[in-house]
C-alpha cells in the first residue's frame, strides 16, 4: 500500500464521505487505497478536478500523475490522452472501489 501525499507526510485532505460508512477507528483515521486502473478520467466536470503533474506513456496506455490539493495519485488510462502537464482533469471512483486501511497496522478495514 502506497501512501499518496506531498513531502512524504500523511495527508489530511477531506474528499467527502463513503456511503455506507464503514466501521472505522474511534479517531476516524484511515488510509484510503484504490487501484490506478479503477479511476475514471475525463473532463474536469466528471468528478473531482486534479492537476496533471506527469504523463507516462507505456505500451498499454498512460500512467497519469495527478495532484489533488496536497495529495498525489496515479491513474492508468488505456486510451490516448490529449491532456497535457498542468491541465486540469476530472476523475471519479466508484465507492465500491475504495478500500480503507488502518494507518497503524496496515490491515484492511473495508
Amino acid at each position: 500500500m502506497r501512501r499518496c501525499s506531498s513531502s512524504g507526510k500523511r495527508g489530511n485532505d477531506r474528499l467527502g464521505r463513503i456511503s455506507p460508512a464503514p466501521v472505522v477507528r474511534e479517531d476516524h483515521r484511515a488510509i484510503l487505497g484504490l487501484r490506478p486502473e479503477r479511476i475514471a478520467l475525463g473532463a474536469p466536470a466528471l468528478g473531482l478536478p486534479g492537476q496533471i503533474e506527469l504523463l507516462e506513456p507505456t505500451g498499454l496506455g498512460t500512467i497519469v500523475h495527478i495532484r489533488l490539493g496536497s495529495q498525489r495519485l496515479k491513474a492508468f488510462a488505456t486510451e490516448r490522452l490529449t491532456a497535457r502537464v498542468n491541465d486540469t482533469i476530472g476523475f471519479a471512483v466508484a465507492p465500491g472501489d475504495l478500500k480503507l486501511f488502518d494507518p497503524d497496522s496496515g490491515l484492511r478495514m473495508r
